[in-house]
Order: C-alpha cells, then structure tokens, then sequence
C-alpha cells in the first residue's frame, strides 16, 4: 500500500519537537496554535519557537535530519507515524487530557480512524498489576 510520505505536514517538527526535544502535546499545541504552515527547515522552526518561547531549550539541528530520516526508515518498514495534527489521528484520543503528539502504527494507518481500537500504551515504571493486566489484554488481541 502507498501512503503519502508523512500523515500531516507537521509531523516531522511534531516528531522533532515530542521526541528529540521531550515537549509534550500541550506545549506543541500551544506552539502550533496559529501557524498557518508548519516551518520547512529547522532555522525557521528555530525562529518561531524562540518567538514564542524565548526560556525553553530548543533541540540541536543535527537532530532535525535524524527525525526526518527516522520517520522514512520507519515509513519503509511498514511502520507509520500519524501527529496530532493529521486527519488520521483519532478523535476519541484527542479528547484525552494529554493526548501522545505521535502514535507510532504498524500496518495500514488508516484502520485506526475506520475500525474500533485498543491502545496499551507503555511506560518506563510499569507496576505489577498493570504489566498483568496489559498481558491479559494483549492475549486476546
């Protein structure tokens, strides 16, 4: 199946800024909240975060290549990335409170917005119960 390169033209400084430089959704909605166009390069992405945050650390440029590169690895890998900002990413999770800037799907991207979902999301500290129970989960899956 052919996809276009990326889910959104945001996702490469969504996945720039989420990934490489940590910043969690509120944050990039607050920075994407009026862009009319994503930035094309990483000068002018640089520009318009110290615009708007002048006190927060943006990250290296030597990243912003790495980013790009990684989501065409992943992409011929049969592994997409869907941003915040693309028709693809669903609706009931941007109803959380703060939602992931970037989900990574493997196979078509388009079965999470046409066909009922279940996400087990991961993290570094997982209790015990949780590991059980997303164990239990993912048996059934």
């Amino acid at each position: 199946m052919k996809t276009q390169k990326f889910s959104s033209d945001f996702l490469p400084l969504c996945f720039f800024l989420a990934v490489k430089g940590h910043y969690g959704n509120s944050t990039l909605v607050k920075f994407f909240k009026g862009l009319d166009k994503p930035p094309i390069n990483y000068q002018e992405a640089y520009i318009l975060w110290q615009a708007q945050f002048p006190n927060m650390s943006f990250p290296d440029a030597s990243e912003w290549e790495s980013a790009v590169n990684f989501i065409e690895k992943h992409t011929e890998q049969d592994i997409y990335l869907i941003d915040y900002y693309s028709k693809l990413y669903p609706d009931g999770l941007k109803k959380i409170e703060d939602p992931p800037p970037v989900l990574f799907v493997k196979g078509n991207p388009i079965s999470i917005v046409s066909l009922p979902c279940l996400a087990i999301v991961g993290t570094r500290e997982a209790s015990n119960n949780g590991l059980k129970i997303s164990y239990r989960i993912s048996a059934y899956m």
